[in-house]
């Protein structure tokens, strides 16, 4: 009488004969083996294969996570809210519920030497500084003595970023820019005896019994000394 031994093969330790879909999860059992699922997946009908499990159902923007037990709770700086992940942030904001705005200022993305940056929500703005103005999105120089924005009086001087108010020979300017004539009568040295204030300069003339000496028109001569 013939005994035979039935040796048991383990099919887990070969790839080949391992179908689990988690190979590690492999039970060797006599004449076969058995698949398990990890969390989050079930095992099909053939007893093989692991297919995850949808725990994410639509939530209809009130929630979030497995059967949607995180509340939304959004700001207006969420685009939505997506059932796996929660809110999700339009371009400008960020924060768990998109709450914060960024400042993209910070970086300071304009041009440096005619623009500033000016932080609005969920975005910024470069702005001309004052003396230009934005041409074909450029900021380029105002003349503001073409334009008549200048106010001056009498001479207007134009350079990059802004422009200089002066006056005419004779006159001078104030502290509120305006043009005021210099009375050169006040100096004691102008004229040697009568002075008279014109707007503007002034003229030089003398007292009886003398003439104003054409030469440098000041000085008073006697007419006798002529």
């Amino acid at each position: 009488m013939t005994i035979l031994c039935i040796v048991d093969i383990d099919e887990c330790l070969n790839n080949v004969t391992n179908k689990c879909s988690f190979k590690d999860l492999c039970n060797n059992i006599e004449r076969g083996y058995t698949c398990s699922c990890p969390d989050g997946f079930r095992l099909e009908n053939d007893g093989r294969t692991c297919k995850e499990i949808n725990v994410y159902i639509e939530c209809n923007g009130t929630g979030w996570g497995p059967n949607c037990q995180n509340e939304c709770n959004c700001a207006p700086g969420a685009v939505s809210c997506d059932s796996t992940k929660g809110c999700v942030c339009q371009i400008g904001y960020n924060g768990a519920h998109c709450e914060n705005d960024v400042d993209e200022c910070a970086d300071n993305p304009c041009d440096k030497q005619l623009e500033y940056c000016e932080n609005i929500p969920g975005s910024f703005l470069c702005k001309c500084y004052q003396g230009y103005s934005k041409i074909s999105s450029k900021c380029t120089n105002i003349d503001e003595c073409k334009t008549n924005k200048s106010n001056c009086e009498q001479i207007c001087s134009d350079f990059d970023g802004g422009y200089k108010c002066s006056c005419f020979p004779g006159f001078y300017l104030t502290d509120n820019g305006k043009c005021k004539d210099i009375n050169e009568c006040e100096n004691d040295n102008v004229c040697d005896q009568v002075c008279t204030d014109l707007s503007p300069g002034y003229n030089c003339s003398c007292n009886p019994g003398y003439y104003l000496d054409m030469h440098n028109g000041k000085t008073c001569k006697g007419i006798d000394n002529k």
